[in-house]
């Protein structure tokens, strides 16, 4: 994972001063102060066009001129469409336009138009996954004898957009696609092409396009795609149904329906994500179904209060019943990139960067660094820029910096009151405008006084640096309130990551593992909060660490074999990106159950079943929220307010050494377990031994079954025995091994055994162990003739008991339509 992935708005570099000079004091302030840095230096800025790193902006045809993303504040909307603005979405406040440069400044002359903002950048936030969360059981139809896939839900992923190709992504008829439509935002119409009805860019794609692709008639039209891998895998997770490899890597809702919104190959700007939502809205009603959108994106530039434009568009877009927007909390949890401080006319405050000491990377614009910095009120702060030579720049209130040179790096700033919340923004960013002169290296200060007053608290936060390849670090930086905006809105239900998973074996062979993950604890890179201004977030957890996904074929693999699995159509990625989409599959599923519910309604299901253990310790927190995410219970809730599930998952290995003992010809391994509830035995984990050796041998299946005890040894079978596809194992992992089909009910205090064999005996299958223990008598071992206990090593293999009550009716396993063989055992 980078360090510090880029996730803000970059600054323009402006020198010239021709075509703002007119601009009264009146329009300055309704102008966002890089928008007023476009007017100011609009020759330099159009050289900084190509750099990737300015204001959105997009060629239009129609104006045969460049035009630029804004969000206007507003009430007066037919005025601005009578002006000839070109309008893409409207919300209670603002509306979404593309303007020119011209329109910029007509707009801020006008009563009606109270605020033009450019919107932030926003970036990618890159398994015990589908099982630990509960949604195994209601795709085998365990709750109310109704399998929950997702069927009539929509999930709109807004990402780097999908492979439409893959398997994962179509019926059972391969020629017919699960995607309902794609708009692809990053392209400009072409012959035969148009944006969707209501917006002035991008191009849209249909289900018939994209089927008359599948089946080649015609081939060669549908130009969209996933270079980037991460949208496809977000996608996967939240509805892919695994059919590519086996059936193997099963999402969330693998029969919702899907829609993509490709915003670009990396970084999205916040006038286009509300424009999604705007599109997603429209698809909704169009096709009469419930939605759920999927953000797995995120930013820094901003005051973290959920006062930004695209957070209120969540806020409006949930409002109506059958919606909800999932947002991922940032991969920020291990960055020290927050600070706060306070400042009065008696005390001044100081943020401290240190740059260090390194290689500048080649060429202009591409080392740099940006604090942001917003104080909790309006009151007159200075601030002071020094460099580690002692160079000076003073930054007064209501004033900006625009793009000034020297030899310690170029100097963009500015220190505002803000529209969007009443309160003062002082941004730093220092770049190498001139390759000659990158950031100094040594300690840079922004000072901030006040001359008049009481006491301003502040916040600050390093949104972005790359210091030839390196980070910096902020003095006494911390990692609080480093939850991204979007995540920051009040209606979105914003998601953590904890670890499920920390091995995984490549294509290429080898085993592979994160060292700083620790299974069933929060992911170390999930970031904390709480908001800016105090509220709860993240509400939600949930598996975001080592997640098997649907990968892109048209992302460059090239030197990242290890992440890339068997069969070569799935990897693995992590980051609360992969968090964000089990939630959004999860809201799908309690759609489907209940299409009318609201965001709030879901929500409140979530946080109120979450599962609470010693990993999670007191809830809320800001680390946590409420919980890992159980979508079973959440379920039973959702249809019954009396039901209560619990689901237990009975170790009986600990933290010692690893080993392996061998399943094969007539022989058995059992562990005897010992449930403390009573209840049904739905399944089992079974961690298998590193492909290094040859870990799994034969075609399978292998046979799974249920026996009471009989002195400590297996004795009667009960239930049905379960036959588990090896097709369907992975090495170095916990696999789930689904025993619905045995439909076995324990009692509590009662021993029972769990029995693996082979069917066929020339099979074998290596098994992990906890080794060298001491009064070990759980595991036993049968060697064809007789029963022995296992005295040095427990069996890694851990029984899972659910328990429903309150529910008018749970599958008891005998009239259920469920699959024999479970099929997501690969995101466990």
């Amino acid at each position: 994972m980078t360090k510090f992935i880029k996730i803000q708005l970059a600054v323009l570099i402006l020198v010239a001063y021709s075509f703002c000079a007119d601009l009264s004091t009146a329009q300055k302030s309704k102008l966002h102060p890089l928008f007023q840095m476009a007017l100011t230096g609009q020759n330099s800025q159009q050289k900084k066009v190509s750099d990737n790193k300015v204001l959105a902006t997009s060629f239009s045809a129609l104006k045969n001129e460049i035009v630029y993303d804004a969000i206007i504040y507003t009430d007066a909307v037919s005025k601005l469409k009578d002006m000839g603005i070109t309008v893409n979405s409207v919300y209670p406040e603002f509306v979404t336009a593309q303007v020119t440069l011209n329109e910029l400044k007509q707009l801020s002359s006008l009563d009606c138009v109270r605020y033009i903002d450019p919107g932030s950048k926003n970036y990618p936030q890159l398994e015990v996954s589908v099982p630990e969360i509960g949604a195994s059981l209601l795709h085998a139809g365990f709750i109310n004898n109704t399998q929950y896939k997702g069927n009539g839900v929509i999930v709109l992923i807004y990402d780097t957009g999908i492979d439409w190709k893959h398997l994962d992504f179509r019926k059972s008829d391969t020629t017919k696609s699960r995607i309902l439509c794609i708009w692809d935002q990053s392209l400009t119409a072409m012959g035969g092409e148009n944006p969707p009805a209501g917006f002035s860019y991008g191009v849209e794609y249909t289900q018939t396009q994209i089927e008359n692709e599948l089946d080649g008639t015609p081939a060669g039209f549908v130009r969209e795609r996933d270079y980037n891998g991460h949208g496809t895998h977000v996608a996967g997770i939240a509805a892919g149904n695994g059919q590519s490899y086996n059936n193997k890597y099963v999402g969330v809702a693998p029969e919702a329906d899907i829609i993509v919104v490709k915003g670009s190959d990396g970084s999205f700007t916040e006038n286009r994500m509300i424009d999604g939502l705007t599109y997603a809205a429209n698809k909704a009603s169009f096709y009469g179904k419930p939605i759920v959108v999927n953000w797995s994106i995120g930013g820094h530039t901003g005051p973290h209060d959920g006062t930004k434009g695209y957070e209120k568009a969540i806020n409006s877009f949930v409002k109506t019943a059958g919606r909800a927007v999932c947002v991922s909390a940032g991969n920020s949890g291990g960055d020290n990139i927050h600070i706060s401080g306070s400042v009065s006319s008696s005390l001044a405050d100081s943020v401290l960067f240190i740059v260090p000491s390194y290689t500048p990377n080649s060429g202009s614009g591409n080392d740099y660094f940006i604090i942001d910095i917003w104080t909790r009120d309006a009151d007159q702060i200075a601030a002071t820029l020094i460099s580690p030579t002692n160079l000076t720049w003073n930054l007064p209130p209501n004033t900006l910096i625009d793009g000034v040179s020297s030899n310690d790096g170029t100097v963009t700033a500015y220190n505002y009151i803000m529209s969007v919340n009443g309160k003062r923004e002082i941004y730093v960013w220092i770049e190498d405008s001139n390759p000659a002169y990158p950031p100094k290296a040594g300690t840079w200060k922004i000072r901030l006084t006040k001359s008049l007053g009481g006491t301003t608290n502040f916040d600050g936060w390093l949104t972005e640096s790359d210091l030839g390849g390196y980070a910096g670090s902020l003095v006494n930086g911390n990692t609080d309130k480093t939850v991204c905006m979007p995540g920051t809105a009040d209606s979105a239900i914003t998601v953590g990551a904890y670890v499920t998973k920390r091995f995984w074996p490549s294509y290429a062979g080898g085993t592979y593992y994160y060292p700083d993950n620790t299974e069933n604890d929060i992911a170390p890179f999930s970031s904390i909060g709480p908001t800016a201004d105090g509220r709860l977030k993240p509400e939600i957890s949930a598996p975001g660490a080592v997640i098997a996904s649907a990968l892109s074929q048209d992302a460059d693999t090239t030197g990242t074999y290890p992440f890339v699995l068997h069969g070569r159509r799935h990897c693995i990625m992590q980051g609360t990106s992969m968090a964000s989409p089990h939630v959004a599959g999860i809201c799908a599923l309690l759609l489907q159950a209940n299409p009318n519910s609201n965001a709030i309604q879901i929500r409140d299901f979530l946080t109120s079943t979450a599962n609470v253990d010693s990993y999670t310790g007191s809830v809320p927190n800001y680390i946590w929220g409420y919980g890992k995410a159980d979508v079973l219970e959440a379920m039973a809730k959702n249809i019954s307010s009396s039901a209560v599930v619990s689901r237990s998952i009975l170790s009986y290995d600990g933290t010692g050494s690893d080993s392996y003992v061998v399943l094969d010809k007539n022989h058995k391994y059992a562990l005897r377990f010992t449930p403390t509830s009573s209840g049904k035995l739905t399944g089992f984990q079974l961690r298998t031994y590193h492909q290094a050796i040859r870990w799994l041998s034969g075609n399978g299946p292998l046979k799974c079954e249920v026996y009471t005890d009989n002195g400590g040894f297996p004795g009667t079978q009960i239930g049905s025995t379960v036959y588990h596809s090896f097709s369907l194992l992975t090495p170095s992992t916990n696999n789930y091994i689904q025993m619905l089909d045995a439909n076995v009910e324990v009692s509590a205090g009662t021993d029972y055994h769990i029995v693996l064999s082979q069917t066929n005996p020339n099979d074998s299958l290596a098994i992990m162990v906890e080794y060298a223990i001491t009064g070990g008598e759980r595991s036993s071992y049968y060697n064809g003739i007789q029963w022995d206990h296992q005295t040095i090593y427990n069996l890694r293999i851990r029984p899972i008991v659910t328990t429903v009550s309150g529910m008018v009716y749970v599958d008891d396993g005998s009239t259920s339509s469920a699959i024999k063989s479970f099929r997501l055992s690969q995101n466990y």
